[in-house]
């Protein structure tokens, strides 16, 4: 522990991901897929890359990262992009202030996850989370938005 707060600490910046993406009920094969992920450490967006299978699934492992915050509160964001005929479509935006393992998602990982990129967008604001996608899952936590 340092003088001034925890010392040096892991924090999840974004949690797995894993789902489906589709298009108007149909898989969305072999898509890129961007994950742009943002904190404390990295005030400009870290990009990867991964793809969809032949039936739409996505998988995005944990992003982890180890820093000395002092007195600062923790702070992550991240963007998921699907690349489809060109063009970029954000299906979901997350912020969390926990950084542990789950925590943007309101504790438990989303099951079922399904992204249609015709869906109106979501809000779910959660105590120390917040969540805008177009997609749903099983265990969706409940909102505090209107």
């Amino acid at each position: 522990m340092s003088l001034i707060g925890p010392g040096e600490k892991v924090y999840v910046t974004s949690s797995p991901l894993q789902g489906k993406i589709l298009n108007n009920g149909t898989p969305v094969a072999n898509a890129r897929v961007i994950r742009k992920v943002r904190s404390n450490q990295h005030e400009d967006w870290v990009t990867e890359e991964f793809s969809t299978d032949d039936l739409g699934n996505f998988s995005l492992p944990v992003k982890e990262e180890s820093y000395d915050l002092g007195l600062a509160q923790f702070v992550s964001a991240t963007q998921v992009d699907i690349e489809v005929d060109g063009e970029w479509v954000n299906v979901w935006y997350s912020n969390n202030t926990r950084g542990e393992l789950n925590s943007e998602f309101g504790g438990e990982p989303p099951q079922g996850l399904v992204c249609d990129l015709t869906q109106n967008e979501i809000i779910i604001n959660g105590s120390g989370f917040g969540i805008l996608a177009k997609c749903r899952w099983n265990n969706m936590p409940d909102s505090n938005a209107e």
